[in-house]
């Protein structure tokens, strides 16, 4: 039997309130972090009460979980896009603007970054780590393939070290992080990065 017009508007509701759940807690996440916000609080932001939420997430931990997955999510995939649009016309023009790309996709969700590089601060926790890892393996995979795509086209030494080319963008990645939670992000400018990103591609061609 097909569902009712009264049983989909409900469900509809249903995602749509989870949704709202989601955004708002993202936004407090990034501002409070993990330990200081409060079920109260997330509720208060989503205009629910508390036990609504519990309805749609069974604590605060899954409802934290949900967010750093979406935000991680969101991240690749504003990253992956970036670069890949430029890496059809030049691989080379892609691996030069890879931290400028990753700036760009952080600027562009900025609450989501906050979120990802503050997990750090849970990192005991076996699901956060459980996340983060797979985080940090899609990331890698990304950038080995790209590598690889540069090195067949011969634009890479055909000696040159995948995996630590790899780490190596990754180790920067993490350095950047850092900054962010130490708020000096201040020191973080374009023609920095820019820099960053030119000794490690030139290191990788001549090394």
């Amino acid at each position: 039997m097909g569902q009712t017009k009264a049983t989909q508007e409900r469900r509809m509701r249903g995602e749509e309130r989870r949704a709202l759940i989601l955004a708002q807690a993202k936004t407090v996440f990034a501002r409070t972090g993990y330990a200081q916000a409060s079920i109260g609080d997330l509720a208060r932001a989503s205009q629910v009460t508390e036990a609504l939420l519990y309805k749609h997430f069974e604590s605060k931990k899954h409802l934290y979980l949900t967010v750093l997955q979406e935000a991680q999510n969101q991240m690749l995939s504003s990253f992956y896009e970036r670069v890949e649009r430029r890496a059809s016309q030049d691989v080379l023009d892609a691996l030069s603007n890879l931290l400028m790309e990753f700036r760009a996709a952080a600027l562009a969700d900025h609450e989501g970054m906050q979120i990802i590089v503050f997990a750090s601060v849970v990192a005991d926790d076996p699901l956060v780590i459980q996340i983060m890892e797979a985080y940090s393996a899609a990331m890698s995979a990304f950038v080995s393939q790209l590598l690889q795509k540069a090195q067949a086209q011969g634009l890479l030494p055909a000696q040159l070290d995948l995996v630590a080319a790899t780490w190596g963008f990754l180790s920067l990645l993490i350095g950047l992080g850092e900054r962010v939670r130490l708020h000096l992000t201040h020191q973080i400018t374009e023609q920095t990065l820019r820099e960053i990103n030119r000794l490690w591609l030139h290191a990788l061609r001549t090394g």
